[in-house]
């Protein structure tokens, strides 16, 4: 899940978008 979760911030902070909001569901899903 860690890997895929990566794969989705990288998507997202490649289209410039939601990246506040991924870096929120990655820290979450860490935790």
């Amino acid at each position: 899940m860690i890997k895929i979760a990566i794969l989705t911030v990288s998507d997202s902070c490649a289209q410039g978008q939601r990246e506040d909001i991924s870096g929120q569901e990655i820290k979450t899903m860490l935790d």
